[in-house]
């Protein structure tokens, strides 16, 4: 799904000055996705599928690995990994294709068989019921899903899924994966639209060698694989110098090679750990080399981005991904999963993953199951005698309690049916539940009681002083609501070697929004770390920092050793012309801006790469370009709003105001009383000077979203500055109700009962303004001033 950071500014500025000034901002999105979106071109379904087997030179195939290989191969079948996808027939379909049916808000969908083929009939790309043959299954527990394949190569994936389960667990049946919501063909989230194109949204980790092959200019994909599913060269690379090794071995046993002939080595020799009987846990004797099974494991079980093409096996991860660090809406504040983030950033946060525990610790790596009792798998690394009693879990035997997972591990539900369980191993913290409003495992199982009451029992049982560090969590709660004091929170996290590598690159992300001394030295500190995910999170934030804050780190970041990061450092050095670099720099800075423009261009089947790529011409000052991009957003995704209002901003700039009217109107139409929509409209009017039509529409954005401190400070500001100051001040009042930590709008209160002399109130919010802004002098100054007003 889209992750977006919209990037809007504003200062406070006198009369109608103001309203000009904010019509002369261009929305700047920035935007990292998973892909999320695909050509809508040839709606007619292909009915008769066709091979899209293509080997790239060196894959040998799951066959041949398995002459030398029986175990593993036997191993593997029946995995997950081996029922990822299959062409659709009797031997893989698990769902109810004789003549079932199943409605979902007045549409009735059917599943039936013809001559030996699996078809649906259910709305299609129009709106209207149509047949659609099966050409692949996708998944196989706890629920499958279903390909379709399109004109142009696009393959769509059903909405409508079967449920695998066993029927005592509620399954058997069909359900669909937005159960309480109307889902129009017309909707991004159809089964039709740009969020449920498999090319670009699954077929990369569900299948070996996956090269998406889409023509940007036809707007069609040529999709191809070594094999259908995950088999052996997904994870061990192309197996052909490793064939070519073994049969050299078979003629000669004193044949050495080092590493075989294979890309890269899973198989990890020093996996040694021996139980330190004082604590009751194992240690790891040999330190773990290098993270080169979490990277490959990662590649497809993390929430990231795709910046090259193709997975070469062994390189690391950020050579080819851009991973999520621990994010508002993706992960909660103390880091427990939230939206679909697939593993990697949980494990990463865990004292397993800083111990030297790996993938293969705990999943067998053919099956990738675990054993059935969970307790006897824990009890590996953790003594039973100390852990597997009732005076650890506090719970009968047989209870649930009991069981390690459900306290250290608790799940998540996905996609309806798919409990996925956190793998940040962390200890339950319903105490933290009280003061962030986060979840905890007691209160899963406890559903009946209160946090509070989970707290009150964990302090009972284990005690409340026992000697803990400040969990982060409190600290990015603090960040995300904008609290004073965070960045030095935050500060202390970066700099805290025994934190785990995402959290602090997550702290160096998180200080990049405060306007203090302190927290612009922890950037740039981050910018120089030793940590890659650090240097990550604070090469993300350069692109909005100002050209002579930036030049001299993103210059250096244009040499890092991974691709993630140098891409970055270009496309913040895209706003900085030319003619004011050095000449020995100019190449290179060329160079790092085209670097960043390829890695977009490996989704440009995507709305989100085609907008990064027009926010990048826009940069470069290229706004016919920009112009262009934003217009393909809008091909692939009509839904995707940044666009519009980007586009409208162009069109009203070029004094084409009718023209950024009309394009804001329909996308209202589609996108009803989208807050952001209303705002660009609001906008366009300013710079026509329809005051009165503009402040409608500010009024209407802020109405949308009322928990948005920008659109009440821009409500209010057109208010106060055409004369209806008594109405400002009231949007106002109840914005920093909603929002207490936003500093424009306490500025803005503070200067407004300042010139209503009223000057104890204003002395009141300019103090906090100046709180959450210590390094501000002027703002110092104004409390100076009001102070000596209130004498």
């Amino acid at each position: 799904m889209t992750r977006l950071r919209s990037i809007l500014s504003s200062v406070l500025a006198p009369a109608l000055g103001l309203l000009l000034a904010m019509a002369g901002l261009t929305l700047t999105f920035s935007v990292v996705s998973c892909s999320d979106a695909s050509d809508t071109n040839n709606d007619t379904p292909v009915t008769t599928p066709v091979t899209n087997t293509k080997p790239t030179p060196g894959f040998v195939g799951a066959k041949t690995c398995a002459e030398c290989h029986q175990k593993e191969h036997d191993d593997w079948v029946g995995s997950h990994h081996e029922e990822a996808m299959k062409p659709a027939t009797e031997a893989t379909v698990l769902g109810d294709f004789n003549n079932a049916t199943f409605e979902h808000f007045g549409v009735t969908s059917r599943f039936f068989k013809k001559d030996g083929k699996f078809f649906v009939n259910t709305d299609g790309p129009d709106g209207k019921n149509a047949d659609f043959e099966i050409a692949y299954t996708f998944g196989i527990e706890p629920l499958q899903q279903y390909l379709i394949k399109f004109p142009g190569g696009k393959v769509q994936a059903l909405t409508i899924c079967w449920d695998s389960r066993p029927k005592e667990q509620g399954g058997q049946r069909w359900y669909h994966l937005y159960p309480d919501e109307a889902i129009p063909y017309d909707d991004a989230l159809h089964w039709t639209g740009p969020n449920f194109t498999w090319n670009h949204m699954c077929a990369e980790c569900h299948s070996t060698d996956l090269h998406k092959n889409y023509d940007a200019k036809t707007g069609t994909y040529n999709t191809t694989w070594s094999e259908i599913n995950v088999s052996c060269e997904a994870c061990h690379g192309p197996g052909k110098d490793h064939v070519e090794w073994a049969n050299l071995y078979k003629l000669d046993k004193a044949t050495k090679d080092g590493d075989m002939g294979l890309k890269v080595k899973l198989k990890d020799k020093t996996r040694l750990w021996v139980m330190n009987p004082e604590t009751g846990i194992a240690q790891r004797q040999i330190p773990l080399k290098d993270d080169t099974l979490l990277n490959s494991c990662a590649r497809c079980h993390s929430r990231r981005s795709q910046i090259a093409d193709g997975p070469d096996a062994g390189v690391p991860f950020l050579e080819n991904y851009h991973p999520s660090h621990l994010e508002e809406n993706l992960y909660f504040a103390d880091g427990q999963i939230q939206d679909e983030v697939y593993v990697w950033g949980s494990f990463t946060q865990s004292k397993m993953h800083m111990k030297g525990v790996t993938c293969m610790d705990c999943h067998d790596p053919h099956t990738a199951r675990v054993p059935t009792n969970l307790n006897q798998l824990c009890s590996k690394c953790h003594m039973p005698a100390k852990f597997d009693t009732f005076e650890h879990h506090k719970h009968p035997l047989d209870s649930g309690g009991d069981q390690c997972v459900n306290c250290h591990m608790p799940h998540r539900t996905y996609m309806g049916v798919d409990d996925r369980r956190d793998h940040s191993f962390r200890i339950p913290r319903p105490d933290l539940s009280m003061k962030l409003g986060t979840p905890n495992a007691c209160n899963q199982c406890h559903t009946e009681q209160s946090a509070q009451w989970a707290a009150d029992a964990a302090a009972h049982w284990w005690g409340v002083n026992v000697e803990r560090k400040t969990h982060f969590g409190e600290a990015f709660a603090l960040a995300r609501n904008n609290e004073p004091g965070a960045d030095k929170a935050l500060l202390e996290i970066l700099r805290d070697d025994e934190r785990p590598e995402i959290v602090r690159g997550t702290a160096a992300m998180l200080l990049a929004r405060y306007p203090t001394r302190r927290a612009a030295e922890g950037v740039l500190e981050a910018l120089a770390h030793k940590l890659p995910l650090v240097r990550l999170a604070a090469a993300d934030a350069l692109v909005s920092m100002p050209p002579a804050q930036k030049l001299r780190p993103a210059l250096k970041l244009l040499d890092d050793p991974l691709r993630a990061i140098r891409i970055e450092a270009g496309n913040a050095l895209s706003d900085i012309p030319a003619g004011q670099l050095q000449p020995a720099v100019r190449d290179k800075v060329k160079a790092g801006i085209e670097a960043y423009r390829k890695a977009q261009e490996v989704s440009a089947d995507t709305a989100a790469a085609n907008m990064n790529l027009g926010s990048l011409a826009y940069r470069m000052g290229d706004i016919d370009q920009a112009e262009q991009q934003y217009q393909r957003v809008l091909e692939i995704d009509p839904s995707f709003y940044p666009a519009y209002a980007n586009l409208a901003s162009i069109y009203s700039t070029r004094q084409e105001h009718d023209k950024a009217l009309k394009l804001l109107d329909k996308a209202l139409r589609r996108l009803k009383d989208q807050p952001d929509l209303l705002y660009a409209r609001a906008l366009v009017y300013v710079r026509q000077r329809d005051y009165a039509k503009a402040i409608a529409n500010f009024g209407n954005a802020y109405a949308a979203a009322p928990q948005r401190g920008d659109l009440a400070y821009a409500y209010a500001v057109a208010l106060y500055d055409t004369g209806n100051r008594p109405q400002a001040m009231k949007v106002l009042e109840a914005a920093i109700k909603a929002t207490p930590n936003d500093t424009q709008i306490l500025i803005a209160l503070a200067t407004y009962y300042r010139d209503a002399r009223q000057f104890k109130q204003a002395l009141t919010y300019a103090k906090r303004a100046s709180k959450l802004m210590p390094d501000d002098q002027g703002l110092a100054q104004f409390v100076k001033q009001l102070e000596a007003a209130t004498q």
